[in-house]
């Protein structure tokens, strides 16, 4: 997928596109963008997804901007995954969202990306006024040459009206399974593997302790069933995210990681942690022994997560 910004020059090429900003690229958006790249492959053009580096709410309603499924780049990555050609990355300012949607469609969509064809999301819309119906962009669209089609919604008789917003109260409340399966793909924190108190390892459970610095939506505190990569090598694991509260007071929170089978150092390196099953709630424990009980336990439990999950696929 070509990334394009700014202003293209030679851009004369049709394309078929959608706009909207994606976050977390889960079934629902991939069902958008899969009927996107078919109409574009049916009548040989290309396709292209139209979206934003902000997230429109940092300017509409900064008070309330949602934090994050996906980073940029990863919402980048997923959008490429579904097959599209070109994706158009667009600053959201407060110029824009005074824009009607018919100057919107006129300048960016008609004369500087030659949409032909646009997919609407079935309750996606752009332009200033809000109570612009689907009739009302197909009549805009019109008057430029540009066919709007309104995209089918994605019904899998399991689940119905999946949202972004949705996603993050999965993730936040600890369901992290649901939410992997809205997205089809799994939640993941990445960050760089640090120095650590060494006290896993001498309790015979070394952990990767990891600085995590995201803009995010943050899991519930907890243990978690969790896959890792790093340097290419993937690995499965146990995962506490929280304040440690049997070994540290400080209150501040931290993302450790014991992989299993696996005892080799790796500080310095990146970490990539996707989170995969809810175990439990942090706990504070008594004693270092019950704690080291425990994480045999949460071991014992990932171990059948996985021998359980590698059988069911």
């Amino acid at each position: 997928m070509d990334i394009l910004t700014g202003v293209l020059s030679n851009q004369s090429f049709p394309v078929v596109a959608t706009i909207g900003f994606f976050d977390g690229v889960h079934k629902g958006h991939q069902y958008l963008l899969q009927q996107v790249t078919e109409t574009a492959r049916k009548h040989h053009l290309h396709s292209m997804v139209i979206t934003f580096k902000n997230h429109p709410k940092q300017i509409l309603c900064p008070d309330s901007q949602p934090a994050l499924i996906t980073s940029f780049e990863e919402r980048l990555h997923l959008i490429a995954g579904c097959g599209i050609d070109y994706c158009y990355l667009l600053d959201f300012t407060h110029e824009m969202a005074n824009m009607t949607a018919t100057n919107f469609m006129n300048v960016y969509l008609k004369d500087l990306l030659n949409v032909k064809i646009l997919f609407m999301g079935y309750d996606h819309h752009f332009g200033s006024n809000p109570a612009m119906t689907f009739e009302n962009y197909k009549e805009c669209g019109s008057l430029l040459g540009i066919t709007v089609l309104q995209a089918s919604k994605f019904d899998s008789g399991t689940y119905q009206n999946i949202s972004s917003s949705a996603i993050r109260s999965l993730i936040q409340t600890g369901q992290i399974e649901q939410a992997n399966c809205l997205t089809g793909h799994p939640y993941t924190l990445s960050g760089k593997i640090v120095a650590g108190r060494q006290l896993g390892r001498k309790l015979g459970f070394p952990t990767a302790n990891i600085r995590i610095i995201s803009d995010k939506i943050l899991p519930r505190e907890g243990v978690y069933a969790v896959r890792a990569s790093v340097n290419g090598k993937r690995f499965t694991g146990v995962a506490n995210w929280g304040k440690r509260p049997t070994v540290d007071s400080a209150g501040q929170m931290f993302l450790e990681v014991h992989l299993l089978d696996f005892n080799t150092d790796i500080y310095d390196e990146q970490i990539e942690v996707s989170f995969m099953k809810y175990l439990r709630t942090e706990k504070h424990f008594r004693s270092l022994e019950e704690l080291a009980n425990a994480m045999q336990k949460d071991i014992a439990a990932t171990r059948l997560y996985f021998n359980n999950l590698s059988t069911i696929q």
